[in-house]
């Protein structure tokens, strides 16, 4: 998954500007950038985000605190009109060009997720939407331009919520009680991180049972969901106490920026994707940039690293270059459809500082303040009204966009395939597999089929029941990625891991114990098939006909790319053929898919009465794999999961191929 800071600005008075933060910000966003470019060494700059939102709750923590702690009053008028000068221009400017890229390269099925994406990032909810597509099933973050607006929404709640929190708690209990009750909601903020990634959230749902199965994807909750960031704003925030009389010596403070930029630094170059995050991990980064904050100003030579005008420059630009530069990243790999070079990566970070210079001098500078562009006086009211007027457009076309097929009449003939519908086909395909996965027990006289595995053993259980139903009950049980590998030898190892309550449920199930003939099916390599051996002695175990249960292990498919759809329509309307597209599908893909199943046969027919059947060689052959069928039926929806008719299809074939297998279901094809 990525993860995208926004460096919005606080507004500061000239006598409390701090180039030094300037310079955070562009480390931040320049991390950022190159993480996205996708500069290995960089490869945990999503950190970034972490940073920006320390920086925030320190500048508006104490932009309200002293206007308060001076007059008695906060002023949420002249707060938020603020907020929105300094935010809102770039960014509707942004969403502008970015619609009209949208429009002219994305196909129909992107165009109607990314007016999805535009409603919500315009109504600042962009986080909600983005963890709402998050899941087994999300598609590809470089084919989402506004995916990076997430953080945009969370930090605009954080704006409509904090200053109200914050003056109520200095009206109602004083400086001291304030930053008490800040300290404890961020402690809250930041034990709910801990408790929600834990997988199994049992503080949060107990507290509030309506709540069980909200955060089922843990990593995404986490990331994305405002309450669990708020822990990053209340560091900062809580900082303005701290920075009222800085003691110390110059060494001190110099050391202490050493340390921030240090532990920054760490957690840009060590952290990965797959570190969990934000969780304990988002301490290293938002510790450090509260050292850097502290000291900054007061750290002589180490402080001059941040402080000079190469650095101050790209800070200033910062938010501009944060909201262009993925817009510019997505297009540009949408188009090309395959990893980009280091070289490339270099001239896509040059546009898009270029664009944001460019876009802070004409768009965000000029409309920070209210003062005169293009010689005309833009007041309070007017600048409110074209605000309106641009959010206003924006959410229609998006809603447009996200209702109508994503404007499929711009591909004319071509509109009337089913690459087009491809959410139809998911939903179609997912519906399908419930009828098969609601009950836990056969009902029937008819011979048993019980399918095991995840999302792809789904699309198995779809093609069974669609050919055997008539003769035999199909039931599957569903399991998570990988986990059926796992050593076996005793539901002990499973605790505390993902696996546990699947394998749990697998494993007490009746319809283990009496099914005729299993199906086994997942996502999975050979590599990680270390556990398959104990796994299906375990199955043998748990079922009454022991060892002469028959088992058939279905290989791992083809994977086409996400994008792949996309080029394939673009294919279609430059005048390819079907044959030409499945051709081009198995020039790209065969021979990767072809090596893991050759070393997931030899692992698997090594296991005595465990029959293997191909899943890419019934979807390829004669140098071609089935991406369309019979003339424009789409194989598959995504990058590897089935249509109801691949799956059929699909079935029907390895059937065929396999009159042994055959003979043992005793059914027909």
């Amino acid at each position: 998954m990525t993860a995208e800071p926004h460096p919005a600005r606080a507004s500061e008075s000239t006598s409390q500007y701090r180039p030094d933060i300037d310079g955070l910000r562009a480390i931040a966003v320049l991390s950022v950038l190159f993480y996205h470019v996708g500069f290995s060494t960089f490869a945990g700059g999503f950190v970034g985000v972490d940073v920006f939102f320390v920086i925030s709750g320190f500048l508006i923590t104490r932009l309200i605190y002293n206007e308060f702690e001076a007059t008695g009053e906060f002023r949420f008028s002249r707060f938020y009109m603020r907020r929105a000068r300094r935010l809102f221009p770039a960014m509707f400017a942004t969403l502008f060009v970015t619609s009209i890229a949208a429009v002219i390269w994305f196909s129909p099925t992107d165009l109607e997720r990314f007016g999805g994406a535009l409603i919500h990032a315009v109504a600042s909810l962009s986080n909600i939407f983005f963890w709402n597509e998050s899941g087994y099933f999300d598609v590809d973050a470089q084919i989402k331009p506004l995916l990076h607006t997430w953080s945009l929404s969370v930090e605009e709640q954080y704006y409509i919520f904090w200053p109200a929190i914050l003056v109520l708690l200095l009206k109602k209990t004083g400086t001291r009680w304030t930053f008490a009750v800040l300290i404890a909601l961020g402690l809250l903020s930041f034990l709910l991180n801990l408790d929600v990634a834990s997988q199994d959230s049992r503080v949060l749902n107990q507290a509030l049972p309506f709540t069980t199965g909200w955060f089922s994807e843990e990593r995404a909750s986490i990331f994305f969901l405002t309450p669990f960031r708020v822990f990053e704003f209340v560091i900062g925030g809580v900082l303005v106490w701290g920075v009222r009389k800085r003691p110390g010596s110059a060494l001190f403070h110099a050391a202490a920026t050493l340390i921030g930029l240090v532990m920054i630094s760490y957690s840009v170059l060590v952290y990965t994707e797959d570190t969990l995050f934000p969780s304990y991990n988002a301490l290293l980064p938002c510790v450090g940039t509260v050292l850097i904050i502290y000291s900054g100003d007061k750290a002589g030579l180490v402080g001059a690293l941040l402080r000079n005008r190469l650095s101050v420059g790209i800070g200033l630009i910062s938010y501009s270059l944060y909201l262009v530069h993925w817009p510019v990243f997505v297009f540009y790999q949408y188009q090309k459809r395959v990893p980009i070079s280091v070289l490339e990566g270099v001239a896509i970070c040059a546009v898009s500082i270029g664009a944001a210079v460019a876009m802070y001098f004409f768009i965000e500078k000029p409309y920070r303040r209210p003062e005169k562009v293009d010689g005309n006086t833009l007041s309070g009211g007017a600048f409110a009204a074209v605000c309106l007027g641009c959010a206003a457009v924006a959410m229609y076309s998006g809603a447009s966009m996200w209702a109508n097929t994503g404007w499929s009449w711009r591909y004319g003939p071509a509109a009337n395939m089913d690459i087009l519908d491809l959410k139809e086909l998911q939903v179609q395909t997912v519906a399908y597999s419930n009828q098969n996965t609601r009950k836990a027990h056969f009902s029937s006289e008819k011979p048993r089929i019980l399918v095991i595995g995840d999302s792809h053993a789904r699309d198995i259980s779809n093609g069974l029941s669609q050919l055997l139903s008539a003769t035999h009950e199909i039931r599957m049980q569903h399991v998570e990625e990988a986990c059926w590998v796992m050593s076996t030898q005793s539901p002990e190892s499973w605790k505390g891991t993902k696996c546990a309550k699947p394998l749990s449920e697998l494993t007490a199930n009746d319809m283990l114990k009496t099914a005729d003939i299993l199906f086994i099916a997942n996502w999975c390599v050979a590599e990680d098939m270390d556990g398959i051996e104990d796994f299906v002695a375990l199955l043998r175990r748990k079922n009454q006909a022991g060892e002469a249960l028959p088992i058939i292990f279905m290989g791992r498919s083809v994977s086409f790319t996400s994008k792949f759809h996309a080029e394939a329509l673009d294919l279609i309307r430059s005048g390819s053929t079907v044959d030409d597209i499945n051709r081009l599908a198995y020039e790209r893909f065969y021979r990767s898919a072809a090596r893991q199943d050759d070393l997931s046969r030899a692992r698997i027919q090594a296991i005595p009465d465990v029959k293997y059947i191909s899943r890419v060689e019934t979807l390829c052959s004669e140098n071609m794999c089935d991406f369309f069928m019979n003339d424009r039926q789409l194989a598959v929806w995504d990058g590897s999961h089935l249509t109801l008719d691949g799956a059929q299809m699909v079935v029907s074939r390895a059937l065929k191929n396999h009159p042994e297998v055959l003979g043992i279901i005793g059914g027909r094809d």
